[in-house]
């Protein structure tokens, strides 16, 4: 069968207008898009330049912006005022290696180390949404 999940989308904003909520969870951590650093490598020191904080072009800000753009899109079949609300559920970097992180990154230390989840938080706390 189909999702149908555009559908529903304009018809439950349609319905509740500003009521409605679009609720992401962003977890870099569990990103299969990244990679190790070149070379014969268990090194990921690129890859939480980006993941791993919290900065414009960092991951979950980047993401937040497709998420806010396409929920612009879908306003323009709506007419909901600014795309409607972004609610960010869940967010979240895990303080060892997890046992359902199955990406690239899982040979690398540092990707599940304290420090970085020590990292990811204190900067999540110091954002400026």
């Amino acid at each position: 069968g189909k999702a149908r999940v555009n559908s529903f989308l304009v018809n439950a904003t349609r319905e509740y207008g500003d009521r409605f909520a679009f609720t992401w969870n962003f977890y870099p951590y569990f990103d299969p898009n990244y990679g190790l650093d070149a070379g014969p490598s268990d090194q990921c020191t690129n890859a939480l330049k980006h993941a791993a904080c919290w900065g414009p072009d960092c991951s979950v800000p980047v993401q937040m912006r497709m998420a806010r753009a396409k929920m612009a899109e879908l306003a323009s079949q709506t007419n909901v005022a600014g795309g409607g609300k972004l609610w960010i559920g869940e967010t979240g970097w895990s303080s060892s290696l997890s046992e359902t992180l199955t990406t690239n990154m899982k040979p690398c230390e540092a990707w599940s180390s304290m420090e970085t989840f020590r990292n990811y938080y204190q900067d999540f706390l110091a954002w400026d949404l």
